[in-house]
């Protein structure tokens, strides 16, 4: 029998709240919510870090101390020691700055998708950055790769541009509503103590919008995964690095990055 591949999904600034396996119910993210309902799910799981470096010093080198420099100095990273068990590695992501450390260069294959020098929302869905990661990705996996394999997609996703369609985040403001503000870069402020509570309503529903794009995107490579011949001998673990703050679920509160 063969050795399982495995795929490891991270997503930056995902919050749980807004998944519909840990209790939302006015989004909609099938895509999410069926894999959670075929996959153990982890209702108690903590980040070791908010900053993204320490998480992959957790993540790739099992240090729940230190730093990434410190870990790179003393311990084997997570793709050296897949390709010493015979592994093939490769490393999906939008983030320059996730490509740029040492541990990425382990990886036997690294693919950075260049975000847009000027991002603009998209007529399009599949004219989003993040659909262009996730493409990349299945084109990766319909070559097919080398078994067995270990996939690392590493998504910006809600720390990236908000550039889904406009009508995905118009659909969740209500008649009385005000129209979504058209921003495209996450926004990462305070409020100050009087402010009007359309505006954090507002970035709320921008907010949802790309968690329908993002749960879009996640959707094409799970059928890809389940149509194709991968699918009984691939793991796939999905992860977010850091949730956007609480305050996103409930108006009136401080808007910050986590």
């Amino acid at each position: 029998m063969p050795r399982q591949n495995l795929i490891c999904i991270a997503l930056e600034r995902l919050h749980a709240g807004t998944v519909g396996a840990y209790g939302n119910s006015w989004i909609g993210t099938a895509a999410l919510d069926e894999l959670a309902s075929q996959s153990f799910v982890f209702d108690q799981a903590y980040l070791e870090h908010t900053a993204l470096a320490e998480f992959y010093r957790a993540a790739w080198y099992g240090n729940r101390t230190g730093n990434l420099q410190s870990a790179v100095e003393t311990q084997q990273s997570l793709p050296r020691l897949l390709a010493e068990a015979g592994f093939h590695t490769a490393l999906v992501t939008d983030s320059a700055e996730v490509a740029g450390w040492l541990p990425a260069a382990e990886f036997s294959e690294q693919l950075l998708v260049e975000p847009a020098a000027e991002p603009t929302t998209a007529e399009d869905s599949a004219e989003t950055e993040l659909a262009r990661l996730f493409s990349t990705a299945t084109d990766w996996l319909a070559q097919p790769p080398p078994q067995p394999f270990c996939l690392w997609l590493h998504a910006r996703a809600m720390a990236a541009a908000w550039d889904a369609p406009l009508a995905m985040r118009n659909r969740f403001a209500e008649e009385d509503d005000p129209e979504p503000p058209k921003l495209v870069t996450p926004p990462n402020y305070w409020l100050p103590d009087k402010f009007d509570p359309d505006e954090p309503l507002g970035i709320k529903h921008a907010y949802c919008g790309q968690v329908v794009l993002l749960d879009l995107c996640l959707g094409a490579l799970l059928d890809q995964l389940q149509e194709g011949p991968l699918a009984e001998n691939t793991a796939l673990a999905l992860v977010s690095t850091g949730g956007t703050h609480q305050a996103l679920k409930a108006a009136g509160c401080a808007v910050t990055e986590v």
